[in-house]
C-alpha cells in the first residue's frame, strides 16, 4: 500500500520536475499531464492514509502488536510521524483547486 503510493509520488514529482523545467509560465506547467498525474499522486496520498490507519487501528484492536499501552501509543505516534496524515489538508482536492 504505502509501497505503492510512495512510487507514484516519486514518479509524479519526477515527470513534474521534467515538465517545469520546459514549461514557459506557471499555467503552461499546470496544464500539463505530468502536473495532473502529480496531483493524482498527491491525491492518493490521502487515500492511502485512511486505508493504512485504519489497517493500523484494525491491527491494534485486535492485539496484534502485543504491546503494553505506553508501548502502543509510543508506536502509533511514530507511525503517524512516519505517514504524515495529519499533514494532509482535510479537504486536499480543495486546496489543490479542484
Amino acid at each position: 500500500l504505502l509501497e505503492n503510493w510512495s512510487g507514484s509520488v516519486i514518479d509524479g514529482v519526477e515527470g513534474a520536475a521534467a515538465r517545469a523545467a520546459t514549461a514557459a509560465d506557471w499555467q503552461e506547467f499546470e496544464a500539463s499531464a505530468e502536473f495532473d498525474a502529480y496531483e493524482a499522486a498527491l491525491l492518493g496520498g490521502l487515500t492511502t492514509c485512511v486505508a493504512a490507519q485504519e489497517a493500523l487501528d484494525a491491527a491494534a484492536s485486535r492485539g496484534a502488536f502485543g504491546l503494553s499501552a505506553w508501548m502502543e501509543n509510543d508506536a502509533r505516534e511514530v507511525v503517524e510521524g512516519f505517514l504524515g496524515c495529519d499533514t494532509i489538508p482535510s479537504d486536499l482536492p480543495a486546496a489543490l483547486g479542484h
